[in-house]
């Protein structure tokens, strides 16, 4: 008896198949005399690796695409095939429907199935300020750090980031120098993008500094911010108009604001809140000071915002136009110094130290040697019981030991009574 074609589950077709042998593999039987060669099995939806979807595929087809068949009469019209993760140049990472969707955006597809949250697009180099390159993820990360976006998959090894004149102290230059190299040979760095021909050196390492009120002081540029003031460069002078005065809100103890700059906030008996500051912004209805942070920058503000950032306020009515007083040096109860983070030295006093004062320095400050006593065997502090049993352990000959106070070769009685003699804490 003929039989007939059999369309299978996955798409296939098999001929002289009988209706009981097709029912068998969980086909559909054509009839008897038909053949595969005529019959049309349905195929179904095969989603491909690149996001895209092919109709009327077998089971066989799709796996020799690479893809991920959907089952037999399934349609791409009425499937979703799983998208993939985009990494753009500005190394951000969008999910996006297919690998064409992903090519048209400029960037470069990841793979169907793989979202951005289970990839890492490659980091890209970023060129600082200073002429120095950082790895970052995106080019919103490096715009963060003001700095210049080189592309995603771009490597600081080969990307050329601008340098800058350095200016030694006898006055040669060195070109193409970052900022850190130009500190580290101790020069001064004149800016990413100058260069030794058109840029003057000189032996000055002194500058003008402009502070606010619109005074002008010549100082080397570190001392200068550390005294928030703006540095015009090795050489420059206060000769005339150097420094600008500008504008900001001036507050007054009885009362009201008017927009001045410090000079003349000053002349009229008020606080100046400081330069780029507006009485719109009702500065002058609460009370307000200077809040000194632990990088000696300072902040106008209230008590309590500052308390919150970690601060130490200055009071009401104080203004960071003289700066901030920097942290100075502690000197701990075992004669070693250190250099306290915040203005005040609250944390030297806390760790039993003693504070030197704002602006003191380790270098200058002499710190007083720990009380010493020879009967103190454990270098605690005090001669007591543990002492004693630090003698008792070495008792009899001992020449050179510690303990031997007397040098003659031996731990005996007269160390025991010496260590009575001192007893309690070394003077």
């Amino acid at each position: 008896c003929p039989g007939g074609a059999c369309c299978l589950g996955d798409g296939s077709c098999a001929d002289q198949a009988t209706a009981a042998a097709c029912d068998a593999l969980g086909g559909t039987w054509q009839g008897a005399g038909t053949e595969c060669a005529t019959v049309t099995c349905p195929g179904g939806a095969c989603c491909l690796d690149d996001g895209s979807c092919s109709d009327e595929a077998t089971a066989t087809a799709c796996a020799a695409l690479g893809g991920t068949w959907q089952g037999a009469d399934t349609r791409c019209a009425t499937v979703t095939c799983p998208g993939g993760a985009c990494c753009l140049d500005d190394g951000s990472c969008t999910d996006v429907p297919t690998a064409a969707d992903c090519t048209a955006a400029g960037g470069a597809w990841q793979g169907a199935g793989f979202g951005c949250g289970l990839i890492a697009c490659p980091l890209g180099a970023c060129c600082m300020d200073d002429g120095t390159c950082l790895m970052q993820e995106t080019l919103a990360d490096c715009s963060l750090l003001n700095g210049t976006w080189q592309g995603a998959g771009e490597d600081c090894a080969s990307a050329t980031c601008a340098g800058g004149a350095c200016c030694y102290l006898d006055g040669t230059c060195l070109y193409e120098a970052t900022a850190f190299t130009c500190d580290a040979v101790a020069g001064l760095w004149q800016g990413a993008g100058t260069e030794c021909t058109t840029t003057r050196c000189t032996t000055d390492i002194n500058g003008a500094c402009c502070y606010l009120d619109g005074t002008c002081l010549r100082m080397q540029i570190y001392r200068c911010n550390q005294t928030a003031g703006t540095w015009l460069g090795p050489g420059t002078v206060c000769d005339g108009p150097a420094c600008p005065l500008y504008s900001g809100a001036c507050c007054f103890p009885e009362g009201g604001c008017t927009n001045v700059d410090i000079v003349a906030c000053n002349t009229a008996g008020g606080l100046f809140v400081g330069s780029g500051s507006n009485c719109a912004m009702g500065l002058c209805d609460i009370n307000i000071g200077a809040c000194c942070l632990s990088d000696a920058s300072c902040i106008q503000g209230t008590e309590t915002d500052c308390a919150g950032i970690g601060g130490t306020w200055l009071g009401a009515g104080t203004s960071c136009l003289g700066g901030c007083p920097q942290p100075g040096a502690c000197c701990l109860a075992d004669g070693t110094c250190r250099i306290e983070t915040h203005v005040g030295g609250a944390a030297c006093a806390a760790d039993g130290g003693t504070y030197q004062g704002d602006d003191t320095d380790c270098a200058t400050v002499s710190c007083p040697a720990p009380a010493t006593c020879v009967c103190d065997l454990d270098g605690d502090g005090d001669v007591d019981f543990a002492d004693v049993l630090e003698l008792m352990g070495v008792w009899g000959p001992c020449a050179g030991c510690p303990a031997d106070f007397d040098q003659d070769g031996m731990v005996g009685f007269s160390e025991l009574l010496e260590v009575i003699s001192e007893w309690g804490p070394c003077d």
